[in-house]
């Protein structure tokens, strides 16, 4: 099993569990339960770098302080089932093999690329 996530899950999973700023919101503790099973090696955690580069330049706009937060994710590889994806070659076959159609967002046609490596 994997998840891949969305911007605005990744903005949760970082403000709430590694940079502890606020607690979830209610629609979002699912991601608190995703995170729990990476910790068992259950569920692989997937995030893109695009992505996380757009939330650490959200956060900042917010006046929170980022220095740690790059070396914080990363150091997840190594106490849970976490994946940063930075565009290997695997990841950019799948993207450009396929014709998407104009009706996807950038995020949807990253997420589906991913999902065919996956699978």
């Amino acid at each position: 099993m994997y998840h891949i996530f969305t911007p605005i899950e990744l903005k949760e999973f970082v403000s709430v569990l590694l940079l502890k700023h606020k607690d979830f919101e209610d629609d979002n503790e699912y991601i608190n339960d995703l995170f729990n099973d990476s910790i068992s090696w259950q569920r692989k955690l997937i995030s893109f770098n695009h992505f996380l580069s757009i939330v650490i330049e959200q956060l900042e706009k917010r006046g929170i302080d980022c220095s740690n937060l790059v070396q914080s994710i990363y150091s997840q590889v190594d106490t849970c089932h976490f994946e940063i994806q930075e565009g290997d070659i695997r990841f950019l076959e799948s993207l450009f093999k396929n014709d998407f159609g104009s009706s996807l967002t950038l995020e949807e046609e990253l997420i589906e690329a991913q999902n065919r490596i996956e699978k």
